[in-house]
């Protein structure tokens, strides 16, 4: 297993740092000199592998940019004294809700299939530089947690200075229906501050469910943008897939089922993780997926999955 070491003080000033050491291979793991261990890397789960596993996801249909600044309890810095600028789209298309193939068993080898579709209308926030060459080409795509009842966005809030400093794009997606439900009736913007009424009023979401295929269908819009680029100019060269805590908890769950079936991410960040992830019906916690009490990381994927654990 390859593996980074950080202090506590680094993992809280370059927590990202890790992931890029995964990414480019600066880790070893001890046993270079031991030909026999050599293998051929899998490329399960890697983005244009063409593996078999892989089905072909839509990109979800961007709108936007919309005017005024996103309701999203974020950072409140001035971006564009950074040197970077934020948008906000309305994505939409018609997602799969899934179910199991196989058991869930512990050891995070799952196979899905779809089982239902329904149309969604979400939104995404972009935070990006705005000249192109301060761009490295990665983006980092957060899953926003909900868990106060509105989208707030954790990592983004833990990371962005080394975001900025380094030049990485960041997109927020509203992947859960809680998000889409406070952005439309205005509870977030009640507790956040501001915003128009009618600003979200064209929001649909479907049920958490849905909430993976969301997830891709915006990855594949950043990837093979239409009309209308999330990332204006810049191109995509890398994804590296966020989620912090409860959305963690989501995370887990898209690594060990549809990372391999999406192969839409290079890389997967999951923070401060529970010990169980969610069951595809899409509730924080439930039982009638029997999802195990201990999930663990899935070991046949060819894309590097970094999970970072809090001692609290």
């Amino acid at each position: 297993m390859t593996l980074c070491k950080l202090n506590r003080t680094e993992a809280r000033t370059s927590l990202f740092l890790p992931i890029l050491c995964f990414l480019l291979g600066a880790c070893s793991n001890g046993s270079s000199n031991d030909l026999n261990n050599i293998s051929l890397p899998s490329t399960l789960g890697v983005p244009g592998a063409d593996n078999a596993n892989t089905v072909t996801v839509p990109a979800a249909t961007v709108e936007g940019p919309l005017v005024g600044a996103p309701v999203l309890v974020s950072t409140f810095f001035s971006l564009a004294s950074q040197g970077y600028q934020q948008s906000e789209h309305l994505v939409s298309g018609t997602a799969n809700a899934y179910t199991n193939v196989n058991a869930f068993d512990p050891d995070g080898h799952w196979q899905v299939q779809a089982s239902a579709q329904a149309a969604y209308k979400t939104r995404i926030v972009v935070n990006r530089p705005i000249d192109p060459a301060d761009f490295n080409g990665t983006v980092v795509v957060e899953w926003l947690n909900v868990t106060a009842g509105f989208d707030s966005a954790p990592d983004w809030g833990m990371l962005h200075k080394e975001l900025i400093r380094k030049g990485y794009a960041w997109v927020g997606v509203t992947a859960q229906k809680v998000g889409v439900d406070s952005l439309i009736d205005g509870s977030a913007a009640a507790l956040t501050g501001g915003g128009d009424p009618l600003r979200y009023a064209s929001l649909n979401h479907p049920g958490d469910s849905y909430a993976f295929d969301i997830y891709s269908q915006v990855a594949q819009a950043i990837r093979e943008p239409g009309e209308i680029a999330p990332l204006g100019g810049l191109v995509a060269q890398r994804l590296i897939a966020a989620g912090e805590s409860q959305s963690a908890h989501y995370m887990l769950t898209y690594v060990t089922a549809f990372a391999p079936l999406h192969a839409l991410y290079d890389g997967y960040f999951i923070h401060s993780r529970l010990a169980s992830s969610a069951g595809l019906i899409g509730q924080f916690r439930e039982d009638s997926d029997t999802i195990p009490q201990e999930v663990r990381v899935r070991t046949d994927l060819g894309t590097p999955v970094m999970m970072l654990q809090t001692e609290t």
